[in-house]
């Protein structure tokens, strides 16, 4: 554990200065990557052997990232302890830095490493964990994720301008338009059928005068006779 501690301490920062131990520590038959195997007995040295990992992916702006092929070893191994249940011989705390320690990990390589996740499965299988730990800890609450759960994509967030909702935009705007028209012509119609009672209006009540002076015109003679 001691040798564990300082060597986390050693590599903080100092993954991309460690290129001559890499093979030894991150190998296929490396040490940190037998220590930090499921089938490591000792819970606290699998701890102790991810949190050394961790801090080789832990990189300092300006300097150089760890090498490609090691960021996909570590985030392989960071991966499979997410996705893997707490063994009866651990206890919640010793589970819970052992978790922390990964998420860490997977948080240097995206962040500061610029790690980009080029197979789906991989994105998946990371948003299926980090979904599921999201409430981690609430008591009484047990959550099953799938092993891998895909990203929908967001119209809102998406940067193409759609067609189909440009076209239909359009064709709603006419109608308006139409309307619009339509309400225009029709105080037209309204003034002149208003002119044309008027003027209808008027013809009568000139012509029922006129009527009117031509029935006293023959009628009266003059005084005193009538027709």
């Amino acid at each position: 554990m001691e040798i564990l501690q300082a060597l986390a301490a050693l590599v903080y920062c100092n993954g991309s200065k460690c290129q001559k131990y890499l093979p030894e520590l991150l190998g296929k038959t490396g040490l940190l990557m037998k220590l930090s195997d499921l089938a490591q007995s000792d819970p606290e040295v699998r701890r102790a052997a991810v949190h050394c990992m961790a801090n080789l992916c832990l990189s300092v702006p300006g300097q150089p990232y760890l090498e490609e092929p090691y960021q996909n070893i570590c985030f392989q191994a960071f991966l499979t302890i997410l996705q893997s249940p707490k063994s009866s011989d651990m206890d919640d705390i010793t589970f819970c830095m052992l978790l922390q320690n990964a998420l860490k990990g997977i948080q240097s390589l995206l962040n500061g490493g610029r790690m980009k996740l080029t197979q789906t499965d991989e994105l998946g299988a990371l948003l299926a964990v980090l979904k599921k730990f999201m409430f981690h800890g609430l008591p009484g609450l047990n959550i099953e994720m799938p092993t891998v759960l895909y990203p929908t994509p967001l119209p809102q967030y998406d940067g193409r301008t759609p067609i189909k909702p440009q076209q239909s935009e359009s064709s709603a705007s006419r109608p308006t338009l139409n309307k619009k028209k339509k309400s225009k012509v029709k105080p037209k119609k309204i003034q002149q059928g208003e002119e044309e009672e008027k003027e209808s209006s008027g013809e009568i009540e000139a012509a029922s005068v006129t009527g009117t002076g031509r029935v006293n015109l023959h009628c009266y003679r003059g005084p005193g006779k009538l027709s």
